[in-house]
């Protein structure tokens, strides 16, 4: 299975297309197997344990775009937000990003992309309900790969937009690299990080934050600020759906506990908007 999966990507019609491919090419690709088992290839292709295409709309010259074979070089998202009035939040690898990440980000959120704005490790994304933009981008700091996510804007719309792109990352995470060793951290929300650029904010460890909450602390020290955050505030629409350590630590910060009922209710209207692809 796995060889007939990966054998469309090495025609060179497809790789000559960048990843862009027609229904055609499948049927040649598989002219040995039976159609049931093209029809179960080809679901497989788009969904469960591969993830390495998604069908493109019926306008599009091609019926298919495999992500893995976009150009590497970003000519295309023409991002120009300088990081000021954003939300940002970054997945830190220790070594290497796995291998098919960002591909299987582009398949489980195309849906949402802002027309052709992606290239092989990079996208960004559009709330219809806000128009709020994201850029989902895989730079490299460092010793460490990261995948870094910047939500034009910040307050409850752009907290659950950035909740939603990261509740599939997450989901993409476990199922596919459950062994996988993440931090996640989170850019600080504070007036003056806002107003500076990406470079000279501070950002936070996860794992911090909840020592801090369990310590009896509920607020960090930010070296922009030069005083402290409320850790409500960092966390707020960032924070891992079902996270049974943090809402236990979450009851006992009445500030937090508020939020998190908001929360529940931005993030049930922007997650009703994505493409049920389970």
């Amino acid at each position: 299975t796995t060889d007939a999966i990966y054998a469309i990507l090495g025609l060179p019609d497809v790789r000559n297309n960048l990843g862009r491919f027609h229904e055609a090419d499948l049927h040649r690709a598989w002219k040995q197997y039976e159609p049931a088992d093209r029809e179960l290839l080809q679901a497989l292709l788009m969904t469960g344990a591969f993830e390495v295409c998604y069908r493109l709309s019926a306008e599009d010259e091609f019926d298919f775009l495999a992500p893995g074979l976009l150009p590497q070089v970003d000519t295309q998202t023409e991002w120009t937000s300088d990081g000021k009035d954003s939300l940002l939040f970054r997945y830190q690898y220790d070594g290497l990003t796995p291998a098919g990440i960002l591909t299987r980000i582009l398949v489980r959120l195309h849906a949402r992309l802002d027309e052709r704005r992606y290239f092989r490790y990079g996208a960004v994304f559009r709330d219809e309900e806000t128009d709020l933009r994201a850029l989902v981008l895989r730079p490299r700091i460092g010793e460490d790969d990261i995948i870094e996510i910047e939500v034009t804007g910040t307050g409850p719309a752009a907290a659950g937009f950035l909740r939603t792109i990261r509740k599939e990352i997450n989901l993409i995470h476990t199922r596919s690299f459950p062994q996988l060793e993440v931090r996640e951290v989170f850019g600080c929300p504070c007036k003056s990080c806002c107003e500076t650029e990406p470079s000279r904010k501070t950002f936070f460890e996860y794992e911090e934050l909840l020592e801090l909450l369990e310590e009896g602390e509920d607020k960090i020290r930010c070296r922009n600020l030069r005083g402290k955050v409320p850790i409500a505030e960092i966390i707020y629409g960032v924070f891992p759906p079902g996270d049974e350590r943090l809402e236990r630590l979450m009851a006992q910060f009445d500030v937090l506990k508020q939020q998190l009922a908001e929360l529940t209710k931005i993030s049930q209207r922007t997650e009703a908007m994505v493409t049920d692809i389970d």
